[in-house]
């Protein structure tokens, strides 16, 4: 009897090592596809990084040219202001999914271009304070972009309109230009972050891997033993 319940005890004892054991090879594994994916980003980041301050030069060289040349949207006319509306929201209407860049016009020095193989956006959802979704149109919204040294994202939701818009998005670079250095500013932040972490970071389910091993082969032998 004595040795029957040093076996049944050896026995639970093996039975509860295994359990970690397979607790930590899933940890550990998750631990190396964690680690494979900070990896990649890391490598990833620096090309993104440089993207970004190119863009934040373009844009510097635009608000330059803004603030060295006239603005003539208030001596527009009205029918100048509408076959610009007209022309912008046609173009959109009718260049969605077309393999190659239209131009459409040019206005303050700036080219607006319905880019190649537009496909009209979902609007993202929005949120009031409580975190409950605001009711709004969903439909599918075509867009340009505001092209001279940089390249510049602008919604065309309606033919009303357009022409403000257009001015507002030249005269607003410097909203651009913040919320770009923001983001750059972010990127390093996750460069830094994850060079800190991928040097720090060591594999201690690895070394519990092994502890754990140990002493499964230490039961199995004993339970070797008892079982003779």
């Amino acid at each position: 009897m004595r040795y029957n319940s040093e076996i049944e005890l050896y026995n639970k004892k093996a039975i509860e090592v295994m359990n970690e054991l397979d607790k930590y090879r899933l940890l550990h594994q998750d631990f190396i596809d964690q680690q494979h994916k900070k990896k990649k980003r890391l490598s990833e980041l620096p090309d993104l990084i440089e993207k970004q301050k190119v863009r934040i030069a373009n844009t510097q060289i635009d608000m330059d040219f803004v603030a060295a040349t006239p603005n003539t949207y208030g001596d527009m006319k009205v029918e100048e202001q509408k076959a610009i509306r007209e022309a912008v929201f046609t173009a959109v209407k009718t260049h969605i999914n077309h393999p190659l860049e239209k131009k459409v016009l040019t206005f303050r020095g700036f080219d607006v271009v319905v880019p190649a193989r537009m496909q009209p956006k979902v609007p993202k959802p929005k949120y009031d304070e409580n975190g409950k979704e605001i009711p709004m149109n969903k439909d599918p919204i075509p867009y340009v972009f505001v092209k001279r040294t940089g390249a510049y994202y602008m919604e065309v939701e309606s033919l009303s309109g357009v022409t403000k818009r257009l001015n507002n998005l030249i005269d607003g670079l410097a909203n651009i230009l913040k919320h770009q250095q923001d983001y750059l500013l972010i990127l390093e932040n996750e460069q830094a972050a994850l060079q800190q972490d991928l040097e720090k970071k060591e594999d201690s389910y690895a070394l519990q891997i092994q502890v754990l091993k140990a002493e499964l082969d230490q039961l199995n032998e004993e339970l070797g033993v008892c079982a003779a």
